[in-house]
């Protein structure tokens, strides 16, 4: 049975290490269209400056290293250590503290303006701190170049289980959160959802008059959130 449970919540190194370069790539084009409105969203003439956010924003078990000052400067100094620290993690180098950069970054940014945010920083942020624990540094980086760290690719601990439950979370109570009549009843949660033209792309409009296939594609979401946990297990 132990056995049995060690192969379910083992992981690949090499997918360990894809995984860091993909979150690596994320961050970096996350910064780059962050970047674009930089004065407007961190600086002390943009929507939030510091004085508001202190005030009305702020929680006293926050922390962030982008409300030391409000000058465009200063953040922009950031931002670029910030692209160093994706940087190294991305190629492997230095990779544990590389890691803990990224997330101590990430953290500070996301708290500088919470407005901003949506699920996707939350579950980025989650992702970067079970990294810490993970050896994504013996694939694929500079580190592994550097250091022998065997042939063997399966690896588990208990980081990885929390890490693949972590993943399945993400889909499992998704699905849960979705108990209303338009996704289990009706299958009309995908007709609504490309009903909002601002936010619609072109292959939602070109599907958008077939309802039997919305109805289709919801149901299909729905139940594929809600079993695709048991299924990877």
């Amino acid at each position: 049975m132990v056995q049995k449970l060690k192969n379910i919540f083992s992981v690949d190194l090499r997918a360990l290490a894809l995984m860091r370069i993909g979150i690596a790539l994320i961050i970096i084009v996350d910064l780059s269209i962050r970047l674009l409105d930089l004065g407007i969203h961190y600086t002390d003439q943009g929507i939030l400056p510091l004085s508001a956010l202190m005030t009305n924003r702020w929680n006293i078990y926050y922390f962030s290293i982008f409300t030391f000052s409000g000058s465009k400067g200063f953040i922009l100094f950031l931002f670029c250590l910030n692209y160093v620290w994706a940087i190294m993690l991305l190629l492997g180098y230095r990779t544990r503290i590389a890691n803990f950069l990224c997330w101590i970054f990430l953290l500070s940014l996301h708290n500088r303006n919470p407005l901003i945010l949506q699920a996707g920083d939350d579950l980025l942020r989650l992702l970067l701190f079970w990294g810490l624990f993970l050896p994504w540094n013996k694939r694929y980086s500079v580190d592994s170049e550097r250091k022998n760290y065997g042939t063997a690719n399966k690896y588990f601990s208990p980081s990885a289980v929390a890490y693949i439950l972590q993943v399945i979370s993400v889909y499992f109570f998704t699905a849960l959160f979705k108990h209303s009549a338009e996704w289990s009843v009706d299958g009309t949660a995908v007709y609504y959802a490309l009903s909002l033209d601002q936010m619609v792309y072109p292959l939602g409009k070109l599907i958008y008059p077939y309802k039997g296939l919305l109805k289709i594609l919801t149901f299909s979401t729905y139940y594929m959130e809600l079993l695709l946990p048991f299924i990877l297990l």
